[in-house]
């Protein structure tokens, strides 16, 4: 059935299959309207076709077809991470963001930083990443801040990005290029942040 969709519904399941199990319905149509999405159409549709379920106005689906869903997504590059659309495992993530590997397919990083105590981000980590719409930093692990240390991180390319979470965010300023207007959700918990906009 995921073959017979069309590419934005694909392209709306893949994003709940990824990044937003579990999550409110109302907030992720809001997130995937701002993507471009015409998200009410695409997650009934959805819906219809029993590949999500809405309960307690909140949006999930079956352990298999979110395996299925991420199946997907892996199949997209087998052997190279970075030429996904979206990645969520935080061994492949740290490949990417250590080796410097992340190509412009790259949409959404959902990142859990429990995972790992350090990674050292290269100067120009998220500059080919041109396309990146949802970006997740957080620490799964809920007593005190994250262990996790991020060196060498400079103001990232983030002009597309709808969704925006950090735990821990290391500079001071977020990146001059974040347009706060077309921001759906800001969360910066324990950062070094003294401003945001001028």
């Amino acid at each position: 059935s995921f073959d017979d969709l069309d590419d934005e519904e694909k392209n709306i399941f893949l994003d709940i299959v990824c990044f937003f199990k579990r999550e409110d319905k109302d907030f992720i149509i809001k997130f995937l309207n701002a993507c471009g999405f015409d998200a009410q159409i695409g997650i009934s549709d959805l819906v219809n076709k029993s590949l999500i379920v809405i309960h307690n106005n909140q949006i999930t689906m079956h352990d298999l077809l979110q395996e299925m869903g991420r199946e997907v997504v892996k199949q997209e590059s087998v052997n190279n991470p970075g030429e996904r659309s979206r990645l969520w495992h935080y061994e492949d993530i740290i490949e990417v963001l250590t080796f410097n590997t992340g190509t412009e397919k790259i949409e959404g990083i959902c990142f859990d930083m429990s995972k790992v105590k350090q990674i050292g981000l290269n100067l120009d980590t998220f500059t080919k990443m041109h396309k990146l719409r949802f970006l997740k930093f957080y620490n799964s692990i809920s007593e005190g801040k994250s262990k996790c240390m991020v060196s060498n991180c400079q103001g990232p390319i983030l002009a597309k990005v709808r969704y925006f979470h950090w735990d821990g965010y290391p500079l001071t300023s977020l990146p001059s290029n974040i347009y706060p207007d077309k921001l759906v959700f800001l969360e910066i918990p324990d950062s070094n942040i003294e401003q945001l906009w001028d």
